[in-house]
């Protein structure tokens, strides 16, 4: 069981769902509302292929549900990150919304509850945002303005790293040829003294 001491378990009601990744719920016990981003999770942006859809498998899991939440911590917007779960925090709304293709796992975060061997399963079935892989833009790449896919990023890499080896051999090869210029110059000044002085 992964549950920390210092984890916050709730019973909060689902009120609304922002994003494919982020819930506003109500505590059950003094009605205070507030935001909840899924821990371990990236969904595509609702400006993104499967991002409207991905909002929508959220909603149809938690909206208008009492669930449980285990907040873990609060990010940098000042929302609560938690893992959203009926009792069993290994079979949470985090791993299900990964498994059927509708987010990524962090690898980073989601081996707490399981999120890279739910990210296996919808790869191998091709499940949704899986269905082309390699052909979207990541989440956290959009966020930035990035363009570029996983497809076209290992390429440049790979064009990178050809261009680097090709100017690392050409500079090998120029200091080569200069040590050898050196030591042909060396040597027929040597044999040029050598004779002079016979």
């Amino acid at each position: 069981m992964y549950r920390n001491p210092l984890t916050l378990r709730l019973k909060v009601l689902v009120v609304d769902v922002t994003d494919g990744d982020t819930v506003k719920v109500i505590v059950k016990e003094g009605g205070t509302s507030f935001k909840i981003r899924l821990h371990g999770i990236d969904a595509p942006e609702l400006d993104q292929e499967y991002g409207p859809e991905s909002k929508e498998a959220l909603s149809k899991m938690v909206l208008g549900r009492v669930i449980l939440v285990d907040i873990l911590c609060v990010d940098r917007y000042r929302r609560q990150v938690g893992i959203l779960h009926k009792g069993k925090p290994r079979k949470s709304f985090n791993k299900l919304k990964v498994e059927l293709g509708f987010a990524y796992n962090w690898p980073k975060y989601g081996m707490l509850w399981g999120g890279h061997n739910a990210q296996r399963i919808a790869r191998k079935k091709r499940l949704n945002l899986w269905s082309q892989f390699g052909g979207e833009v990541r989440p956290w790449s959009h966020r930035h303005g990035g363009t570029e896919t996983p497809i076209e990023f290992k390429k440049r890499k790979i064009r990178e790293t050809e261009q680097a080896k090709a100017k690392r051999e050409a500079r090998i090869k120029a200091a080569l040829e200069a040590m050898q210029a050196q030591t042909i110059c060396g040597l027929s000044r040597r044999l040029s003294s050598t004779t002079v002085a016979d």
